[in-house]
């Protein structure tokens, strides 16, 4: 599980986003894998059923909580990125991000290309070897490897999100993921489902004192 493997040393490091992202590899072993990721992923409608709609991110976290009055709700997932796209229509779409977060901002002006993902969390953390590294955050892109022909449809993270935009001087930095709400209320309870970045990932590793606490957003 993400606890065993967080997105830390695991994860986004050995994992992913590499064949088919969250498909046959997303997170590992864990969750994302035989539930979320794996059959719907960004493309069909995963986070929608699964993970973030009856879990967290659908009446907490992305919802109300994080992305909502946070961050990514005024600049990230707000106006840009899954609204057009992918999480648009599939996940995020009759789910959370939709209305809120990710509907009209976040993606769109940031970046995990430039900043945040670049250089620090999934660049030299994880989806280093696989996919992040020679494409998405090393580059940008998700775009010619992962999310494009992979996961989030054909759009997504290809063209809008991940390539120009950023989490890292709005987002991740200060509030969310740093001392907000992927720490104590969806990661950390609820989130994926099962799994949870919770005691890995996003509580204790990455999200929250490792990558995009300290490195990325940080």
């Amino acid at each position: 599980m993400f606890y065993e493997v967080m997105f830390y040393e695991v994860i986004f490091y050995e994992i992913i986003f590499c064949e088919v992202i969250f498909c046959e590899i997303i997170f590992y072993d864990i969750i994302f894998y035989e539930v979320i990721f794996y059959e719907i992923i960004f493309y069909e409608v995963m986070f929608y059923e699964v993970m973030f709609y009856e879990v967290i991110f659908y009446e907490i976290i992305f919802y109300e909580v994080i992305f909502y009055e946070i961050i990514f709700y005024e600049v990230i997932f707000y106006e840009v990125i899954l609204y057009d796209i992918i999480f648009y229509e599939i996940m995020f779409c009759e789910i959370i991000f939709y209305e809120i977060i990710f509907f009209e901002v976040i993606f769109f002006e940031v970046i995990f290309y430039e900043i945040m993902f670049y250089e620090i969390i999934f660049y030299e953390v994880i989806f280093y070897e696989v996919i992040f590294y020679e494409i998405i955050f090393n580059e940008v892109i998700f775009y010619e490897v992962i999310f494009c022909e992979t996961i989030l449809y054909e759009v997504i993270f290809y063209e809008v999100i991940f390539y120009e935009i950023i989490f890292c001087e709005i987002i991740f930095y200060e509030i969310i993921f740093c001392e907000i709400i992927f720490y104590e209320i969806i990661f950390f309870e609820v989130i994926f489902f099962e799994v949870m970045f919770y005691e890995i990932m996003f509580y204790e590793v990455i999200f929250y004192e490792i990558i995009f606490y300290e490195i990325m957003f940080y």
